[in-house]
């Protein structure tokens, strides 16, 4: 039987066609407090860095930078004083050179092997805004393979804790991200950032491989990869196994009957 659905997932796919993206990059969009965020970050198993304690501490994480401010022309995120104001120099920030940049590595072994799902930063300070200088933002997959960058040119050219430039950029991947890194090309000026957050996709539609909050052509092609590898132990499997529907650790015959479930009502619940 397992032949017969493989064909079938096989027929799937080339009736949807080109396959979407296994990730997707967001912003970058503007940015004031973490209610700006795209992510529930209030809810279980969210993470959210602002930095105000002065460290990086939250789980299962390091980067390469120092936390700066309050102070001076520190460019926190505007709400992390209390008000916004347009203004971030009385909150904290992370500091960082321009070019490399500021890089977030994250250790699996704190989620119980598994990656975050959704990455996301909010750049508040650099250089000008011209292309050759623009901002980078790059993520690497469970594996460390490189995923692509999204940039902007948003900056406005001055460093006086200005907060109307802050954009938010961010990765959702349902195979894990291990690291990310955020960069100006311009190597000469020091870059600031802030309110670095990181979770996992909802379970609660556990159809919806990819967390757009529906279960559609690109979580078939998702399921189809894994059901392809079969065995969650297998290291090419994506990290935490998601396809494995119903925990038994083989994404196979049973798993399918019910993503077809999940893929007929489409809208999660």
């Amino acid at each position: 039987m397992r032949m017969h659905l493989a064909a079938a997932i096989v027929l799937g796919i080339a009736a949807i066609g080109a396959a979407a993206p296994a990730q997707t990059f967001l912003g970058p969009t503007p940015y004031l407090c973490s209610g700006d965020s795209p992510w529930p970050l209030g809810s279980p198993g969210y993470y959210l860095e602002t930095f105000e304690d002065g460290a990086l501490n939250t789980l299962g994480v390091t980067g390469n930078g120092n936390v700066t401010g309050p102070g001076g022309i520190t460019d926190s995120v505007d709400c992390d004083d209390g008000v916004i104001d347009g203004l971030g120099r009385d909150g904290r920030s992370y500091y960082g050179s321009g070019n490399p940049g500021l890089t977030f590595t994250f250790d699996s072994a704190a989620f119980g092997g598994k990656y975050p799902q959704r990455v996301g930063i909010v750049w508040t300070d650099g250089v000008h805004n011209s292309t050759p200088n623009a901002v980078h933002f790059e993520a690497f997959d469970s594996n460390g393979v490189y995923l692509g960058e999204i940039t902007g040119t948003h900056a406005d050219n001055s460093q006086s804790s200005e907060t109307a430039e802050d954009r938010f950029y961010g990765i959702e991947l349902a195979s894990g991200i291990s690291k990310i890194r955020i960069f100006q090309t311009a190597g000469c000026c020091g870059i600031e950032v802030d309110h670095f957050q990181y979770g996992f996709i909802s379970n609660t539609c556990p159809g919806d491989l990819n967390g757009d909050g529906l279960v559609e052509d690109a979580d078939f092609v998702l399921f189809a990869a894994a059901y392809n590898i079969l065995d969650c132990a297998d290291p090419s499997m994506p990290a935490g196994c998601p396809a494995d529907l119903n925990g038994d650790g083989f994404v196979d015959d049973a798993d399918f009957v019910l993503f077809v479930a999940a893929y007929n009502e489409l809208i999660c619940p």
